[in-house]
């Protein structure tokens, strides 16, 4: 996607993913790597392919958030990686954000300014 059409800007961060089809039943446990995070979305390293328009529930940590961030999300795009560990680049955008507190997606706001303004 084209950097000025963003509606969040994105911080290069790399932390651990978990994710689920959430489409399917009893789908298995992925893991991944974030490339890069925003308000509105994800990029991140998959083993396997996740297919465009899939659902997926995505669970990662970030430094300074104490308890891990679950979301709900569409997978935009997915294409075979240039470069990294994992063979798939898969982009998704959020749905819905949060944990046990509802202020999640303030918080990871919070967090990415703090990220963009160092």
């Amino acid at each position: 996607m084209n950097q000025n059409r963003r509606q969040f800007p994105r911080v290069a961060e790399s932390t651990q993913v978990r994710w689920r089809r959430v489409d399917q039943d009893a789908a298995e446990l992925g893991e991944a790597a974030t490339m890069n995070i925003s308000g509105g979305g994800i990029c991140f390293q998959a083993w396997e392919r996740i297919d465009s328009g899939s659902h997926i529930a995505v669970q990662l940590e970030l430094p300074g958030i104490p308890l891990p961030v679950i979301a709900l999300a569409r997978v935009v795009w997915c294409e075979l990686a240039t470069e990294g560990a994992m063979p798939w680049d898969v982009g998704a955008e959020f749905h819905w954000v949060g944990w046990e507190s509802g202020d999640a997606q303030r918080r990871i706001g919070d967090y990415l300014v703090d990220k963009l303004n160092r």
